[in-house]
């Protein structure tokens, strides 16, 4: 078996450096770095700059750093690649009683010499000749943007710059690498060891050399090209469909709805289902909605409450028909029909929701009231689009009916 040829050493295990080619050490158990090609020294995970003192001199981590130093000062093949922390939180002073940290300061705050001065010689820092000075910086490797917190300054080689400004961000010293870069997936490791020449870069193909066709290479391109046909006729289906669905879950969101949300996708339903337009409706705070069919005018009121219905629905109804009728004395030849359209025990399962009760259903007989649940309007509506159901006969019915509507009323 071939053994990996770059290990990452970091103070927890990474699952987004779960690849083949690398293999991924915690701080507390290295690998012999002499195993390996290239060793990462990835010091920048948030959880290794933490420190249970009441100072940030150290980090609770420091002998595994120590014992990595010394793997380092005695490997003599291996190359070393530190990747540094971002502007990170330095978290210290644990506190037992609380159980966390009760102080931090960011990595810019924190004196380069004072953090750097501890932990730094310790992993090879002091051979860094320069300063790391924090600035939020772009560098571009292989296309793709690096993110870094800081960049160095002095002379040593710069491997990469910043995008724009030019700032070092990755350097090399006595055979070691340093970078600020954010480095934080496998891939973006690859990438970036890759432009620094750690490993091995293929040659971009020349324009032409897609034009040149070997053994069954037309035949494979043009399965290609109709699966992604089938691809993108599939993702239109998929998402004309949930434009449906959208839809649909918008009817039946009055199962749970209430106030203007409930009111506004009950228009949309009764207008369909009276074929008839509500927009005009001027909401005066009294009933919901006015319907005028030819000689038929239904008055309606829409409720979402949490309780089952309640004889004071029922009242409150039959009093904005009263004022219809006294508002309008021209029309008590006409039918006029109040219709309660409700959602009650909206916070349950229509299938474990109370019946409503027989009291409630007299007392909308006795004022030729209908009570219309959300459910059975919604079976209605369903009905209706199925067109097993039409607007004459859902009038007809709405007209004729009284008490609590039954789906098998229509």
């Amino acid at each position: 078996m071939t053994k990996p040829k770059v290990q990452i050493i970091s103070n927890q295990l990474l699952d987004n450096f779960n690849e083949d080619w690398l293999f991924n050490s915690e701080i507390s158990s290295p690998r012999s770095l002499d195993e390996f090609e290239i060793t990462i020294i990835d010091l920048s995970n948030e959880s290794l700059w933490e420190n249970n003192d009441p100072h940030h001199d150290s980090v609770n981590n420091i002998s595994d750093l120590f014992h990595i130093s010394r793997m380092i000062e005695y490997s003599n093949r291996t190359i070393i690649v530190f990747i540094l922390p971002q502007n990170v939180e330095f978290k210290f002073n644990f506190s037992e009683k609380l159980k966390k940290y009760t102080r931090s300061i960011e990595f810019k705050n924190i004196s380069h010499d004072y953090i750097f001065g501890h932990v730094g010689p310790i992993l090879d820092f002091d051979k860094i000749k320069t300063e790391i000075v924090f600035e939020n910086t772009i560098t571009i490797v292989n296309d793709e943007n690096y993110k870094a917190s800081f960049y160095f300054i002095g002379n040593n080689k710069a491997i990469t710059k910043s995008n724009l400004s030019n700032k070092a961000t990755t350097i090399m010293c006595d055979d070691n690498i340093y970078t600020t870069l954010e480095i934080n997936t496998s891939s973006k490791l690859k990438s970036f060891l890759t432009e620094i020449g750690l490993l091995n870069k293929r040659e971009k193909a020349p324009s032409w050399f897609k034009k040149i066709n070997m053994y069954n290479d037309e035949e494979l391109k043009n399965i290609i090209s109709e699966q992604e046909k089938i691809i993108d006729n599939s993702k239109q289906v998929i998402k004309e469909t949930n434009i449906n669905l959208e839809q649909n879950n918008r009817y039946k969101s009055i199962l749970y709805s209430n106030g203007d949300e409930l009111v506004g996708v009950v228009f949309e339903i009764i207008e369909k289902l009276f074929n008839c337009d509500l927009s005009g409706f001027v909401d005066k705070k009294e009933e919901d909605f006015i319907i005028q069919k030819e000689n038929i005018t239904f008055i309606g009121e829409i409720k979402g409450v949490t309780s089952n219905v309640k004889s004071e629905h029922i009242s409150q109804l039959d009093v904005h028909l009263q004022t219809y009728k006294d508002e309008h004395d021209e029309l008590c030849n006409e039918n006029i029909k109040s219709i309660l359209i409700i959602n009650h025990q909206r916070n349950k399962i229509p299938s474990k929701r109370d019946a409503v009760h027989e009291k409630q259903i007299k007392l909308a007989e006795r004022n030729n009231s209908l009570i219309i649940e959300s459910p059975i309007l919604l079976k209605i509506y369903e009905k209706f689009l199925n067109q097993k159901i039409t607007t004459k006969t859902i009038i007809e019915k709405f007209i004729n009916l009284k008490g609590l509507l039954q789906v098998t009323d229509i």
